[in-house]
């Protein structure tokens, strides 16, 4: 803040006195109505920095925090946990408890538990009277709590599957298959609600979720018993979606290495982190599950290094820089990501620095500290200089390429971690591939 209140030090939220606000990482932070600013951790503390006095509030909730939470101007501050829905607020110098929702005792994973991509931002509906938050069930389902619920009940109002088979059940196949009614009708996709009516969703069982190996060719740089790391080329998707049920990088690697089967989820065996389908470069696979759970944790912790050579459109003029923008989907179009306003969000840190500059390009050299779908795209986008080749975040006025490239002009050239078992630290490099080298030579050439 422009007081300089407070600091971050080592991912975690001191205030000028140096009294430690959380033992843990900071998940969020955003500021409210009146000028404070909250932060919750991951191990259960919240709490609100006085922008003058530089004094730290905080409650520990006991329970683990979900990577996200919203303000509402009128009502408070919602939180998320692995046990309840909060709503608090600042009274008397403290965090107040306003109220507390549970989630159904049924055994599913509960929305704020803190593994990796796990985590739910509250959304405020109906003008306070609402809020909404999705669980990590399998399917998943969003749950509606009241804000003024029954003291005696203090329940969710509904609950609602709307995720089946990585697409939203309530699109226009289920709804045209009459799996929709609304108070007891079946009715078209088209149909407006006025509030009030009751809908129903009848979602069919799950088909079984098997990957079926595919043996293809495999550029692998190194492979022990515990982890494999390969440089992936452009074109090929990391794991079985919507549209790419075959010909993946997953059911490859599954022929290569049958024994990772079980490890990590049916679809995605061994895979811990990914790159888009046109982007290439390395990555790390898990062959076990010790492997595995070691290099989500390392992910979580950021401590893995990645970094990326990429070409971008403009001439940046900054020599290094840091991009801080919450990175959340598209308010209008849910295939694509965007920056959202704080609050809506998810924290995502990427670094640049320039490596060469063109006419009319740059070449940059691009490290993540966190992982975001579409991180690098959309930070370099809303910095005014998308990715060369970048169809979805490019926009329409830019300049053209001297010859046409195949996939986009990002490439994972460096990549290290701890290895899990030696625990040593382990780096990889992979030069930038021909199709990005002939575009710089181009490039080069007509500077």
């Amino acid at each position: 803040t422009e007081s300089r209140v407070a600091v971050v030090k080592d991912d975690s939220l001191v205030d000028v006195s140096g009294r430690l606000a959380s033992d843990d990482k900071i998940v969020s932070a955003l500021p409210d109505w009146d000028g404070r600013i909250w932060f919750a951790s991951n191990d259960g503390v919240v709490g609100w920095v006085n922008r003058r006095s530089g004094k730290i509030h905080t409650r520990d909730l006991g329970s683990p925090i979900g990577n996200s939470f919203a303000v509402d101007e009128r009502r408070g501050v919602y939180v998320v946990t692995d046990g309840a829905l909060y709503r608090l607020d600042a009274r008397r110098g403290r965090v107040r408890v306003v109220w507390r929702h549970g989630y159904p005792n049924d055994g599913t994973v509960k929305p704020g538990q803190t593994e990796a991509g796990s985590g739910t931002t509250p959304t405020i509906m109906g003008g306070g009277r609402y809020v909404a938050i999705t669980d990590n069930a399998d399917p998943v389902h969003i749950m509606v709590f009241k804000r003024r619920a029954d003291p005696r009940d203090g329940r969710v109002v509904c609950r609602i599957p709307v995720f089946h088979q990585g697409r939203s059940s309530t699109d226009q196949s289920l709804i045209g298959a009459g799996c929709v009614r609304v108070d007891g009708a079946v009715r078209k996709a088209a149909a407006r609600l006025r509030g009030g009516e009751r809908v129903e969703v009848d979602v069919p069982p799950p088909a079984a979720e098997e990957l079926v190996p595919e043996p293809a060719a495999l550029s692998i740089l190194f492979e022990d018993e515990y982890v494999l790391v390969l440089d992936k080329p452009a074109g090929v998707v990391v794991h079985p979606g919507a549209g790419h049920a075959r010909g993946t990088l997953a059911a490859a690697l599954l022929a290569h290495a049958p024994a990772i089967a079980g490890v990590g989820g049916p679809r995605r065996p061994g895979i811990v982190h990914r790159l888009d389908k046109d982007t290439s470069g390395l990555l790390v696979v898990a062959k076990n599950r010790v492997a595995y759970d070691a290099l989500v944790a390392q992910l979580a912790r950021r401590s893995v290094t990645r970094g990326y050579l990429a070409v971008v459109h403009g001439r940046v003029r900054a020599d290094e820089g840091v991009i801080d923008r919450p990175i959340g989907r598209h308010p209008r179009d849910r295939v694509r990501m965007a920056v959202r306003p704080a609050g809506q969000g998810r924290r995502a840190v990427t670094r640049y620095r320039v490596l060469e500059r063109f006419s009319g390009f740059t070449l940059l050299e691009v490290r993540l500290e966190t992982g975001r779908t579409h991180q690098i795209r959309v930070h370099l986008a809303a910095l005014g200089h998308p990715v060369a080749g970048d169809d979805v975040y490019g926009g329409r006025r830019r300049e053209p390429l001297p010859i046409p490239l195949e996939g986009l002009a990002l490439h994972a050239a460096r990549l290290a971690f701890v290895h899990p078992a030696t625990e040593r630290p382990r780096e990889f490099a992979s030069p930038a591939p021909a199709r990005i080298e002939r575009l710089l030579s181009h490039l080069r050439d007509t500077t």
